[in-house]
């Protein structure tokens, strides 16, 4: 019934417009013109009525309730990995400029996410400076340069004990910035003049950095990094090293199974709702803007699928089980005012 009388408004408005627009042209053929364009006229009005925004992933809703408005329609807002966002068909672009094949997995939907937040807010360009946090050998630095960025990427230092683990996994820099290139996503050159690597522990932010970037991100890292409070912290603190209007793009291990328990392993904090809620809280308290968020954790198969240790690569891997919890990745976006 709902959708029959918007169809029926639809074609009223339709109507109307033609009448207003034709009315007075004495020239058949031009009248036409206007008619076969009137659909589509049509359709972005009511796409973009109020500067709502519709991204065709679920969000009207949670824009609508926080009464958040963006200048243009975007993609991502502050979310969990899920299976529909695998379907859009950005998400096979960003594959292919990674070198990679599509897959069932949050890493891969981590990277695809973080570009793509940070491409719709205009920082993929020329000049524009990126930073990212505990990088690895992760592929979106070289991916960052290719469109022109000039980038920074850092990782703790591989001599620092606490790296010990993470180099002996391929999950380190290791201090040499062509480990950020091995897919050879740029050529080495290029690569060489726009990427330079720099030894950072995230929860001690050099003062020489700050103001200094564009946006900034990072890939599930923020949780390895001593626990609750120094994981809170780090999403208050680097948005020092952004210039005003700089996005920053970070994503999260998140708990699926319980806002109240969680695990507070140092190594790996995994976040409740109530954390992610919390640090957004605080960042709106010092003025900063946090795209709104969106919990919906999704019903298709493979949203229900559980990975369990031992992971393999090759398998279905949205949601998995760290300890006796159910986790997947959330991606979080700030802009810093």
């Amino acid at each position: 019934m709902v959708h029959e009388f918007l169809h029926y408004i639809n074609n009223k408005v339709k109507k109307f417009l033609i009448k207003i627009l034709c009315g007075f042209i004495p020239s058949k053929r031009i009248r036409n013109r206007i008619r076969n364009r009137i659909p589509s006229i049509h359709s972005q009005f009511l796409h973009n009525r109020n500067g709502k925004l519709h991204s065709n992933n679920g969000h009207e809703d949670n824009y609508a309730a926080d009464g958040w408005h963006a200048p243009a329609p975007l993609v991502c807002v502050s979310q969990l990995c899920n299976q529909e966002f695998f379907n859009l068909p950005l998400y096979q672009y960003w594959v292919n400029m990674i070198k990679e094949s599509p897959r069932m997995h949050r890493k891969q939907w981590e990277f695809v996410y973080i570009a793509q937040a940070i491409y719709e807010n205009g920082m993929l360009a020329s000049s524009k400076r990126g930073l990212g946090f505990g990088c690895g050998m992760e592929p979106l630095p070289a991916l960052f340069a290719s469109m022109g960025c000039e980038i920074v990427a850092t990782d703790l230092d591989v001599s620092d004990p606490n790296a010990t683990g993470w180099a002996g996994n391929n999950q380190n820099t290791k201090n040499k910035v062509e480990n950020l290139n091995t897919r050879g996503i740029l050529q080495a050159d290029k690569f060489k003049k726009l990427v330079q690597f720099m030894p950072l522990n995230m929860n001690e932010i050099p003062k020489d950095l700050h103001g200094k970037f564009d946006f900034s991100w990072s890939a599930c890292a923020v949780e390895h990094i001593g626990g609750r409070d120094k994981s809170m912290a780090f999403l208050i603190e680097n948005l020092k090293t952004l210039k005003n209007g700089g996005i920053a793009v970070h994503t999260l291990e998140f708990n699926l199974s319980s806002n109240i328990d969680t695990c507070f392993n140092p190594e790996c904090f995994i976040f409740r709702r109530r954390d992610v809620e919390s640090v957004a809280s605080e960042l709106r308290k010092l003025g900063h803007e946090v795209f709104p968020m969106n919990f919906k954790i999704g019903t298709y198969l493979e949203d229900n699928y559980i990975d369990t240790p031992p992971y393999y690569q090759n398998k279905i891997h949205l949601r998995l089980q760290i300890d006796k919890f159910v986790s997947t990745s959330f991606g979080l976006i700030v802009k810093k005012c």
